[in-house]
């Protein structure tokens, strides 16, 4: 019986990465698809691979072992395409989400998100200045794929972030406090990251984070404090509000991304990418 179900997103068109398609490269010997498959294979029951062609699912099935492939879903962009794609064909009621270019990737890693997950409908990693990372998760499926199947007719394109914001029981786990490696969660765009590596992530938060909204109505366009309400009123201080008080500033900035105010969707650009690049000046 199939529990917890293993996605890896890799529809990706590499342009960033300068030796061709980024999963297939050798790190430590090995494809960067393949370390990913062999750190989900240890926790989950399964494993599916998202991808954007039949002709990348035959590049990836002679490096990889028994996985099944699944097409991104047709008329939904970026990276969640994958994601509805594989919650629609995974068997497990928990689905562990996975990019294809995170090679460090440990299982340890996975068995905590698991556990974190219990009694929550997502949980994914946060770092202590906040930034979270929206592509590494462990989702619900049934309650995925409903908050995916919304986030895809609000008239933008949908985000990584859209199932953190929309989803009544949130919970991030903070890497310096459960003593995780920066690199184990090192995302390779080019291949000078697998040069440099990564540097401890300073900042005030020291615990996991708790996301816990009230549903006031029978569906999750009712939720307070969210996505819905965000999109749908132009006024995201609700919504970042609640994210602001918990250290969740990725997520703050990504609500004002969807305000109706020109001057808060740039204040959101800036706080984003201060939290991604480090760069302290807007």
């Amino acid at each position: 019986m199939v529990k917890v179900s293993g996605v890896i997103l890799s529809g990706g068109r590499s342009s960033r990465f300068e030796e061709g398609d980024k999963a297939l490269y050798p790190v430590g010997g090995k494809p960067m698809i393949r370390r990913v498959y062999e750190a989900l294979s240890d926790v989950a029951d399964e494993v599916i691979v998202a991808v954007d062609s039949v002709g990348r699912a035959e590049r990836y099935s002679g490096v990889l072992g028994d996985v099944r492939f699944v097409l991104d879903k047709a008329g939904v962009n970026g990276p969640v395409r994958g994601v509805c794609s594989a919650l629609e064909e995974a068997g497990g009621s928990r689905v562990i989400i996975l990019p294809n270019d995170t090679p460090f990737i440990e299982p340890r890693l996975l068995d905590i998100l698991l556990k974190a997950s219990e009694g929550f409908h997502l949980a994914s990693p946060i770092h202590p200045n906040g930034f979270v990372e929206s592509a590494v998760m462990v989702l619900d499926r049934l309650m995925g794929r409903e908050c995916l199947r919304m986030a895809s007719g609000l008239g933008r394109r949908p985000r990584m972030t859209d199932l953190h914001r929309g989803l009544p029981k949130v919970r991030l786990i903070n890497t310096r406090a459960w003593r995780l490696s920066p690199r184990t969660l090192l995302n390779v765009n080019r291949l000078r990251d697998l040069e440099t590596g990564v540097r401890d992530v300073e900042g005030p938060l020291e615990g996991d984070v708790e996301i816990v909204r009230e549903m006031v109505g029978g569906g999750l366009e009712t939720l307070r404090d969210s996505l819905w309400q965000t999109v749908r009123g132009g006024d995201p201080w609700p919504e970042a509000r609640l994210y602001l008080e918990k250290g969740a500033y990725m997520l703050a900035a990504h609500a004002f991304m969807d305000s109706g105010s020109r001057e808060l969707r740039w204040l959101g650009e800036s706080l984003l990418r201060i939290l991604a690049t480090g760069d302290e000046e807007i």
